[in-house]
């Protein structure tokens, strides 16, 4: 049974670990809590509290996780500037706003989620120096501004960073990252340009990379072949131009591939088929001609093939054969159709 009505006043002076997450309980947290200054472990996430974070929570000196995550929250997180032990902190989805300064007292933290909230700050280097041990930074969908600082390649353990849904601008500084165990990358809808650089396909350990709905330039790299780790490759509604490079078809892992609504032209190159673990393919809204290869017919787990929108055509009737029966997109709608294809799930004109 979930648990109803307001938090009571705490007299447990000696627990260490309190987990009332998924309950329904309302009102604002209670000031005794920051009595129980033996909590390790706190977690009061998706519950219906509201109001501020309580300045007794400065004297929580032990503890090293906090959850607070879905609820109705609000205030800056100055009151968690004391909490040194800190590993763990998770304030996603509530209406926190303010800086983000109380980072740089949180040297121990491992995992950061401060997603959707109203902070407003810059990630400049001196909030986040302390912090050796971050592995995951979570700040997506919120009010981030300026550039990736190069400066956060000395965070030699992260692995997982999300900064999607922000305004942040200039380019993302891979070439900063040289013993970088990044495995993933989401930087979707903000307001990077440049260009896509060779250096993404060059890590041991990248396996996600999504930069949808910014304002990336130019042309895939050659070498774009170069990465054994890469699963998803995510940069639809972006300015990109040119060919897809022959090497695409050297990532063995890739099984999510969405370049949709960029500029790219010529044929879709016959070492996509390759790609024998892809799960996704969608090029879709771009400028592509030509047939498309018939070695397509062997994937064998794809999911989902997104072709509509483009200058493709002939007859793609090999794609029926494909075995995991993929929905599939493509301009073979109206009284002459662009291809021809008898087994479409979606065809327009």
């Amino acid at each position: 049974h979930r648990l109803t009505g307001t938090l009571p006043s705490w007299q447990y002076g000696v627990l260490e670990s309190l987990f009332l997450d998924w309950n329904t309980l309302e009102s604002s947290i209670p000031h005794s809590l920051g009595d129980m200054t033996q909590l390790k472990d706190l977690d009061l996430s998706s519950n219906m509290l509201v109001s501020t974070i309580p300045e007794e929570f400065r004297q929580l000196l032990q503890l090293e996780t906090l959850n607070l995550a879905n609820n109705g929250l609000t205030g800056t997180g100055q009151m968690l500037a004391d909490l040194s032990s800190l590993r763990h902190l998770n304030l996603t989805d509530n209406a926190f706003q303010g800086n983000l300064d109380f980072l740089k007292d949180l040297p121990r933290l491992e995992s950061l989620d401060l997603s959707s909230n109203n902070f407003k700050a810059n990630l400049a280097y001196e909030k986040f120096s302390s912090m050796t041990n971050l592995e995951t930074m979570i700040l997506a969908n919120n009010e981030i501004v300026g550039p990736v600082p190069s400066s956060l390649g000395k965070l030699t353990k992260l692995a997982y960073v999300d900064v999607a849904q922000n305004l942040l601008t200039g380019t993302f500084p891979w070439y900063a990252f040289p013993e970088s165990k990044l495995t993933s990358v989401l930087m979707a809808d903000n307001l990077f340009t440049g260009l896509l650089p060779l250096d993404i396909f060059r890590f041991d350990f990248l396996e996600v990379v999504n930069f949808d709905k910014n304002h990336l330039s130019g042309n895939l790299p050659i070498g774009i072949g170069g990465s054994t780790s890469l699963k998803t490759l995510h940069l639809a509604a972006n300015s990109l131009s040119g060919e897809i490079p022959a090497g695409i078809g050297n990532l063995q892992s890739l099984q999510d591939l969405d370049i949709s609504d960029n500029a790219m032209t010529g044929t879709v190159p016959d070492t996509l088929s390759n790609l024998s673990s892809l799960l996704l393919l969608d090029i879709h809204g771009n400028s592509f001609s030509g047939t498309l290869p018939e070695g397509l017919r062997f994937f064998e787990t794809i999911q989902r093939i997104a072709l509509q929108d483009n200058n493709i055509t002939g007859s793609i009737n090999f794609l029926c054969e494909i075995e995991s029966k993929p929905i599939i997109s493509a301009d073979c709608g109206g009284s002459i159709p662009q291809v021809n294809c008898s087994c479409c799930d979606i065809c327009l004109i």
